[in-house]
């Protein structure tokens, strides 16, 4: 698959839970005006976002609110991330990290 054919697609996953939901959400960085690195390709302008909402009073999931948490994931995490979905390892921990509210 072509990288063109690839940001086409929509590469979001969502989980939802009693207490909370999440939303695994790959993005592109537009690096259009700046000039590329020499051994880098399209693909490395992706990047993860985690974003991690708690259920309120209503049953609703607080997206927007200053109890959700959205974190833009680095390599290291997203590779930890994936190694507990194929339960190599057993819990993730994401620690001193700023998050956007």
């Amino acid at each position: 698959m072509a990288t063109s054919d690839f940001a086409l697609k929509n590469h979001n996953v969502k989980a939802f839970g009693q207490d909370a939901a999440l939303v695994i959400e790959m993005n592109n960085e537009d690096v259009s005006s700046s000039k590329p690195p020499p051994f880098s390709n399209e693909i490395d302008n992706y990047y993860l976002t985690l974003h991690v909402a708690p259920r309120n009073a209503k049953k609703d999931y607080d997206w927007g609110s200053n109890r959700s948490v959205l974190l833009k994931l680095s390599t290291n995490e997203v590779m930890q991330m994936a190694s507990v979905f194929l339960r190599i390892m057993h819990t993730l921990k994401i620690d001193k990290r700023k998050t956007s509210h």
